[in-house]
C-alpha cells in the first residue's frame, strides 16, 4: 500500500480538525494537486470536505488547533486560494454565529493561536477578508465587531506580559511561539485599517517586549533552546520588513546571536517547529545565511503525514516552491499551522 493509500485511510479516521485532522488533510490533498497535478485526490477531498459537517453537528470545541475556528478558517484559507468553489457565507454561517457568541459571552485565558484568543482573531480575519460576492453588511458588521473586541483582548495579554519584571516574564518556547504568531496576526490586521490604535499600540508592546527578551539573554548569558527564537525572529522579521524597516537590522543581529549559542538542536532530531525555521529562514535572513543555524535532519518517526507534521511542511514548501504565486498563501500555512 502507498503513501498516498495511507494517507487517506489515516484521514478517513481522523477528528475533524485543522492542526491533524480532516480540515488540515483536505488542505494537504489540494497542495497535494498542485505539485503532482497526476495525483488526483479532488474527489477525496470533496467527500472529506463533505463529510466534516456530520463530525462538528455537536461540536463544543471552538479552538484553532482542532474545533470550529480552525475548520472555519481552513474551509475559508481554501475558497479564498481558488481551490474550492463555494459561497464561504452560507458554509460557514452557523461557524460565525458560534463564534461571535463565544467571543461576547466569553473569553479565553490564554494568548495562543491554537487554544486561545489569537485563534479566535485569525478566524475573523479571514472571513472579514472572504471573496464572496454580494455579502450583506449585516454579515460583516459583528465580524468587524468581534474583530475590535479581540484585538483588544490581545493588547489586554500583552500588556499583562509586559507589565512583569524581566525577571519574572515567563516567556517559555509556548510564550516565544504566540509571540511570534502575535506579530503574523497583528500585522495583517494592520493592513486592514480595523482597530488601527490598539492594533499599533499591540505591536509596539510586542517590539518592547522581545527587545527587552533578548537584552537580558545578552547581559545574563542564559541559554534557550534555538527553535522557538528562530521561529520568533522570523516573524518579527517579516513585521519589520512591512512596517518597521529600521528594526531590521536588530532583528539580524539577534538572529546571529542566537545562530552562536551553545545548547543548540538535539543530535539528529529536529522538532516541526525547528523544521519551519529551517524552511522560512533563507527566505528573510538571506543576507547572513552563513552565520544561521546548522540545522538537523528529521526524524523519520515524526514523518506523520499531517498540517503540522514535518511531512505537512514539506509539502507546503514544495507548493511554495512550485510558483511564486504560491509564497504568501504557503508562508501563512506554515506560520500558523
Amino acid at each position: 500500500m502507498n503513501e498516498i493509500q495511507d494517507f487517506q485511510l489515516n484521514l478517513i479516521t481522523a477528528s475533524p480538525g485543522l492542526y491533524s485532522g480532516k480540515a488540515g488533510g483536505v488542505i494537504l490533498c489540494y497542495l497535494q494537486k498542485t505539485i503532482y497535478p497526476q495525483a488526483n485526490l479532488d474527489e477525496f477531498a470533496t467527500d472529506i470536505l463533505n463529510g466534516i459537517s456530520d463530525d462538528i453537528a455537536d461540536c463544543a470545541n471552538l479552538s484553532f488547533s482542532d474545533g470550529l475556528a480552525g475548520i472555519g478558517w481552513g474551509i475559508e484559507w481554501l475558497a479564498q486560494n481558488k481551490f474550492i468553489d463555494i459561497n464561504t457565507d452560507e458554509i460557514l454561517s452557523d461557524f460565525d454565529d458560534t463564534m461571535y457568541k463565544s467571543v461576547i459571552f466569553s473569553g479565553t485565558r490564554s494568548l495562543s493561536l491554537s487554544t486561545g484568543t489569537l485563534g479566535r482573531l485569525i478566524y475573523f480575519i479571514k472571513r472579514f477578508n472572504s471573496k464572496n460576492q454580494g455579502t450583506h453588511r449585516f454579515r460583516r458588521i459583528p465580524i468587524r465587531e468581534c474583530i475590535v473586541l479581540l484585538s483588544d483582548e490581545v493588547l489586554d495579554k500583552l500588556q499583562a506580559i509586559a507589565s512583569l519584571p524581566l525577571g519574572k516574564q515567563v516567556l517559555g518556547e509556548n510564550t516565544l511561539v504566540d509571540l511570534g504568531h502575535a506579530f503574523v496576526i497583528l500585522n495583517e490586521l494592520s493592513a486592514m485599517k480595523i482597530n488601527s490604535t490598539s492594533v499599533q499600540h499591540s505591536l509596539a508592546t510586542l517590539t518592547s517586549i522581545v527587545d527587552d527578551f533578548f537584552s537580558s539573554i545578552l547581559s545574563a548569558g542564559k541559554l534557550y533552546q534555538q527553535e522557538p527564537l528562530l521561529f520568533l525572529l522570523t516573524c518579527c522579521k517579516i513585521y519589520a520588513n512591512r512596517d518597521q524597516v529600521g528594526w531590521g537590522p536588530k532583528i539580524d543581529q539577534y538572529f546571529v546571536m542566537v545562530s552562536q549559542m551553545e545548547g543548540k538542536l538535539n543530535g539528529s532530531e529536529i522538532s516541526t517547529l525547528g523544521f519551519v525555521s529551517q524552511i522560512l529562514s533563507p527566505y528573510y535572513f538571506s543576507s547572513i545565511q552563513p552565520a544561521a543555524v546548522n540545522y538537523a535532519t528529521p526524524n523519520e518517526e515524526a514523518f506523520s503525514i499531517t498540517l503540522t507534521g514535518i511531512a505537512g511542511k514539506m509539502s507546503i514548501e514544495k507548493y511554495i516552491k512550485s510558483s511564486p504565486e504560491n509564497f504568501l498563501n504557503g508562508m501563512e500555512l506554515l506560520l500558523l499551522t
